[in-house]
């Protein structure tokens, strides 16, 4: 349906900043241009996750479609409205504040606090936990002190990356590549020349040059993290299939 192929859409449109940032960063050319466009465009493309679940889930309900793409747009703006409110003005003073008692594990615990509030916040709104932490990293990252708040948590992060790529690894399902093997192959040449050319494409159009567009689009034809995020989101409201949704896993 065109509901579940707008999901696709999405879903695929996405690219990992994780792997983009961790090539760039093992070949030392993280300050090149051709870098900072795709770090930039993943900055974007992370934004871009919020209205996506925000608006996605609408589209199947056919009645008041525009009433109701209308209100969930109003509660993406909101939501980053919110966030930029919450970066900028009241997490910094409360982060320096806590910083001057001195207590290491008490800012630990604050940040944690944070991450796990807005997420739950978010779970509470109807939308994903997930996605609320993602909100919540991108509010810590505006304060003055998130270099330290990283430093932190860092050790958190890879165990945390590390259950994620399991956990992934665990929803691999390899009696469906048997199955159907021609598919995901098309479905992935698809997908990996389809944005290499889209995204090259762009680049180009914008006016850059020489191997920059070659290499933006071929360090973002992959599919991102949160494509998992959106794939859940898109089981569990029932828009996607269980077989669509197994080949969304399977060719990202």
């Amino acid at each position: 349906s065109w509901s579940a192929g707008s999901w696709f859409g999405a879903i695929v449109s996405l690219s990992s900043t994780m792997v983009v940032l961790k090539t760039l960063a093992a070949r030392g050319v993280t300050n090149t241009l051709a870098s900072s466009v795709m770090i930039g465009l993943l900055v974007m493309q992370d934004l871009a996750v919020i209205p996506m679940l925000v608006i996605l889930p609408q589209l199947d309900q056919p009645d008041n479609l525009l009433q109701q793409l209308a209100t969930s747009m109003a509660m993406a703006a909101v939501i980053l409205a919110a966030t930029v409110l919450l970066g900028v003005k009241l997490l910094p003073p409360l982060l320096h504040r806590i910083l001057k008692w001195g207590s290491r594990e008490l800012f630990l615990v604050a940040v944690v606090a944070v991450a796990v509030g807005v997420g739950y916040a978010l779970h509470a709104a109807g939308l994903s936990f997930a996605l609320g932490a993602f909100i919540a990293g991108i509010i810590v990252s505006e304060a003055e002190f998130s270099h330290l708040a990283l430093e932190e948590i860092a050790p958190l992060r890879d165990i945390f990356g590390l259950l994620f790529f399991v956990s992934v690894g665990m929803l691999f399902d390899p009696a469906f590549v048997a199955r159907n093997a021609g598919l995901i192959a098309g479905t992935f040449l698809l997908v990996l020349i389809g944005k290499a050319v889209i995204f090259g494409g762009l680049t180009r159009a914008f006016g850059y040059r020489y191997h920059a567009p070659w290499i933006v689009g071929l360090g973002l034809a992959q599919i991102g993290e949160f494509s998992f995020v959106m794939a859940r989101e898109g089981l569990r409201t029932k828009a996607l299939s269980r077989d669509l949704y197994d080949l969304i896993l399977t060719v990202t």
